[in-house]
């Protein structure tokens, strides 16, 4: 890789491109470890900590950690890893609570029917091998689905008579239908995650996808074409006569000090009313805990009131109604 630039006159982008796929390719070879396919909650709460040096911002210390709470009790969601080695300490886990470490990870979501599953980004690298190892190792959990090739494309125009039609928004072919990402993947409201496959402009060019079909009698009269011989659907009519597959991952979640508020902000794991009371109230989000203009006391923003000038806490304004009465 260092010898790269011998053929360049400058350090121009396209060096730096072929230095960075490269570097992709050998990091990609050097993964090595024990294939997981798994729910298991702790799994989903370490699922961006670990000590191979690598973290993204569902880490328990980063702004997203209330999104693997989310994923962890959805219906859609499952992870996939690479582990190294025995249990141990990582990241943000106690010394008493050795867990797998993680070199590399990637979110499964699949719709209800178990039709058709999204990848999200991997980290730290794309793999695409590590991808194709899922499929293998599903199928030998669940042998009665089929489950075709990973794909890439999306659909930005159509040509009709000559002319170019371009869409608003890029589509994903789905049996004999077309939709747009956002139609297919919708996160649920209040769920706490970072989303890279709506979120992410690096990464939704990328997004991979691929179809799963149950296996059925032979029957030309359902809508769907089988294989005589492995009695397997085509993916390219999967979905005639059905919807769009639906993936809504993270649900809400509750406070995990109090059990009865919903958690509202993605970088704590409590509702706001437990995070006044526990975390360092220097720390907190001075937009969302303002200062109130009158005792100086902090408050949750929706809890106060703007009163003649000022932004107040609720005991403020309470005191000020009752003079007024």
């Amino acid at each position: 890789i260092k010898a790269f630039k011998l053929f360049f006159e400058n350090d121009d982008e396209e060096l730096k491109r072929l230095q960075s796929e490269a570097s992709a390719i050998m990091n990609e070879d050097k993964i090595e470890g024990t294939f997981c396919i798994s729910i298991h909650p702790l799994d989903y709460i370490s699922i961006s900590d670990n000590d191979h040096k690598w973290h993204s911002c569902h880490s328990m210390d980063s702004d997203y950690r209330a999104g693997n709470l989310s994923y962890m009790i959805d219906k859609h969601t499952v992870i996939c890893y690479i582990k190294t080695g025995e249990d141990r300490k990582i990241n943000n886990f106690p010394k008493t609570v050795p867990w797998n470490s993680k070199c590399w990870r990637v979110l499964l979501y699949f719709d209800r029917e178990c039709n058709f599953v999204m990848a999200s980004r991997q980290y730290p690298i794309q793999s695409q091998e590590a991808l194709n190892f899922f499929q293998t190792a599903f199928k030998s959990l669940r042998d009665d689905y089929s489950f075709g090739p990973w794909h890439k494309e999306q659909i930005s125009s159509v040509n009709v008579d000559g002319y170019e039609y371009k869409f608003f928004d890029p589509m994903i072919p789905v049996g004999r239908h077309m939709a747009p990402i956002h139609k297919i993947y919708k996160p649920k409201t209040n769920s706490l995650q970072y989303n890279d496959i709506l979120t992410n402009i690096e990464y939704n060019k990328e997004v991979r996808y691929a179809y799963l079909t149950y296996k059925a009698v032979w029957n030309t009269n359902s809508g769907i074409i089988y294989d005589k011989e492995t009695n397997l659907g085509i993916s390219g009519y999967l979905f005639t006569n059905k919807e769009l597959p639906l993936i809504e991952p993270g649900e809400e979640v509750n406070c995990l000090a109090c059990g009865m508020d919903i958690i509202s902000t993605s970088e704590t794991v409590l509702c706001d009313h437990c995070t006044m009371k526990y975390y360092n109230l220097d720390y907190l989000d001075a937009e969302y805990f303002p200062y109130c203009d009158c005792c100086g006391e902090r408050f949750i923003n929706y809890e106060g009131r703007w009163y003649d000038g000022q932004n107040l806490c609720p005991e403020c304004v309470r005191s000020y109604d009752e003079e007024e009465e």
